[in-house]
């Protein structure tokens, strides 16, 4: 088994010691508990498979499913009166849902131990990219959304633009073969 002593990769020869090369000494490499303990590299640890579905993977499963259905609701419950904020919230949903997806697709990739995504590194890629989404929606949230919702409630509503070459429907003509059709002529008018 290779273990690192001190910076120096060696091959142990003795279950309880590893010589460190750059100092000659024999350093123990046992826990508190008597098991053998092997220090990773930086590298080795991100790409270790972890086959079993800890407290920390259900979690992160937890998480990305909330994500997706936090999306679900901004594109298709939320209801907001005015257009920055509807359309700031539906393109949150739309984000949350693409991010909680791919780490719901991690999750269930892991539980069914897939060696190639059960490597750590591709949750903590996971783990980045939501924490950057978070500070972007952050910043937006605080510097960005409240001018746009200042400008969508100062400007007028555009009127609505009549094509030129539209001709104008003819009108109907009115009924004159009774009462009961008068009034539903009159209502029809009215509305």
């Amino acid at each position: 088994m290779r273990t690192l002593c001190n910076g120096a990769w060696t091959v142990d020869e003795h279950p309880r010691r590893c010589y460190n090369r750059r100092h000659n000494l024999a350093v123990p490499t046992l826990g508190d508990r008597g098991e053998r303990l092997v220090i990773m590299g930086f590298f080795d640890y991100f790409v270790a498979v972890s086959p079993t579905f800890g407290s920390y993977a259900w979690t992160f499963f937890i998480v990305q499913i909330l994500l997706v259905a936090g999306g679900a609701y901004f594109i298709w419950l939320h209801t907001e009166r005015n257009v920055a904020k509807a359309t700031f919230f539906r393109q949150l949903g739309i984000a949350l849902m693409i991010v909680g997806g791919f780490g719901v697709a991690l999750g269930v990739a892991r539980m069914l131990n897939t060696p190639t995504f059960n490597l750590r590194f591709w949750f903590y890629i996971q783990f980045v990219i939501e924490l950057i989404l978070g500070g972007y929606v952050f910043y937006y949230m605080r510097n960005v959304l409240p001018e746009l919702v200042r400008n969508s409630r100062t400007r007028a509503p555009t009127p609505r633009q009549v094509p030129a070459d539209a001709t104008p429907a003819t009108p109907r003509p009115v009924a004159t073969t009774g009462r009961r059709e008068a009034r539903r002529e009159r209502k029809r008018k009215q509305r």
